[in-house]
C-alpha cells in the first residue's frame, strides 16, 4: 500500500492484519468500521426481535380480552403470523450471512492476507516503439464492414498507453516546447505514455542495429546504447517535438474518415522501411472496400514481424482513444 494512501476509513489502518473482538468496541475508544457495522446489525436484530415479542404479546392480549370478539381474534391472529413472519426472516438472513462471509457478521474481518502492489509511472526497464503491444490482426470481415458502416478503422475505444502513465514531472518541459513548436501538447503527453509510460531512462533496442531512448523514444541509428544527453529530459522531449512536428509536415496523402494525427502517429511509430501512410495494395475499392485504406489501416497482408502493420494500427487506436481522455 502507497505511503500517500489515506483510506476512506481513517480507523481502518487499526485492523489492517488483526481481527476485532465480535461486535467488540469500547465507546471513547476507536475502532474500525467494520466493528461498528457488525454490532449495528446486531443491534437491529436485537431490536426486531423485542418488537415482535411485544407485538406478539400484545395480540394475546387482544385475544384473551376480546374471546368473545372474532374480528379482533382474527386481527391478533394476523399480527402473531406478521410478527413471526418477520422474525423468521430477520434471523434467515443472519443465517445466510453466516453461510457467505462469517467475518461480516461476527465483525472479524482481517485483511492480513490482502497484498496491495503499487508499480511507479514507468517502472518497466524496456520500453518502446514496437516493445509493447499487439501485433494481432482484426477478423477481415468484422472490420471491413465497420469500415462500410463508417465507423473507422478502430474496433474499439480502449486506452492503455496511459494506464500507469504519470507525466506531470515533465508537464512544463512538454508544455514550453509544444508551445515552442506549434504541436499539441496533449499529443505529446499521449505519445510519452505509449513509448516510455513516462520513464525518462526508457530503452529499447531494435533489429537492424539501432536503439529508442528516453521518454519520447528517440531512435539512434547505429548506435548501441543512449548516452547521458539522448536520455536527458529537456533533450529528448525537444526532439520528440521536433519529430512530430516533421511528421505533420509529411504528411501529404489524405483518406476518408483517416484524420492527420492519426497518420502522424502511424508514421512515429513506424517503420524501418517505406512509408506506413502509402496506399494499401490490399484494402481498396477492388477487394471490397468503400475507398483505400492507408498500409497500417490493412488487417491483410500486414507482415510477419512482432511490429507488423496491424501492430502500427492497435498502437494508432490506442493513441487515439487516450488522446480523446486528457
Amino acid at each position: 500500500m502507497s505511503a500517500s494512501y489515506t483510506p476512506l476509513d481513517p480507523n481502518i489502518q487499526t485492523v489492517l492484519g488483526q481481527s476485532n473482538q465480535p461486535f467488540g468496541f469500547t465507546i471513547g475508544q476507536e475502532t474500525s468500521l467494520f466493528a461498528i457495522s457488525s454490532f449495528v446489525l446486531f443491534l437491529f436484530l436485537a431490536a426486531s426481535g423485542v418488537a415482535t415479542i411485544g407485538r406478539i404479546l400484545y395480540a394475546l392480549g387482544l385475544k384473551t380480552a376480546n374471546s368473545d370478539n372474532e374480528a379482533k381474534i382474527t386481527t391478533a391472529n394476523k399480527i402473531i403470523t406478521s410478527s413471526l413472519f418477520a422474525l423468521l426472516m430477520s434471523f434467515s438472513l443472519v443465517l445466510l450471512f453466516l453461510a457467505v462471509n462469517p467475518d461480516v457478521v461476527k465483525g472479524t474481518v482481517d485483511f492480513s492476507k490482502i497484498t496491495v502492489t503499487s508499480m511507479a509511472a514507468g517502472s518497466q526497464t524496456q520500453v518502446s516503439t514496437g516493445s509493447t503491444g499487439s501485433s494481432s490482426c482484426p477478423d477481415e470481415t468484422s472490420f471491413k464492414n465497420n469500415v462500410l458502416a463508417n465507423k473507422g478503422v478502430c474496433m474499439t475505444n480502449t486506452c492503455e498507453a496511459l494506464s500507469g502513465c504519470d507525466t506531470t514531472t515533465y508537464a512544463s518541459i512538454i508544455n514550453s516546447e509544444a508551445s515552442k513548436q506549434g504541436v499539441n501538447p496533449k499529443i505529446v503527453t499521449t505519445l510519452m505514455c505509449r513509448e516510455s509510460k513516462g520513464k525518462k531512462d526508457a530503452t529499447h533496442t531494435n533489429t537492424g542495429n539501432s536503439i529508442d531512448c528516453g521518454l519520447m523514444q528517440i531512435n539512434k541509428n547505429g548506435a548501441t546504447a543512449c548516452s547521458p544527453s539522448d536520455l536527458d529530459p529537456q533533450t529528448n522531449i525537444a526532439a520528440g517535438v521536433a519529430l512530430i512536428k516533421a511528421k505533420y509536415a509529411s504528411i501529404s496523402q489524405s483518406y476518408p474518415g483517416i484524420t492527420t494525427d492519426m497518420m502522424v502517429f502511424a508514421s512515429y511509430n513506424c517503420c524501418n522501411t517505406g512509408n506506413p501512410n502509402s496506399q494499401s495494395a490490399n484494402c481498396n475499392p477492388s477487394s471490397g472496400y468503400p475507398f483505400t485504406l492507408p498500409k497500417w489501416a490493412c488487417p491483410i497482408n500486414p507482415g510477419q514481424t512482432t511490429t507488423n502493420m496491424c501492430f502500427v494500427r492497435n498502437y494508432v487506436c490506442d493513441v487515439v482513444a487516450c488522446l480523446s481522455r486528457l
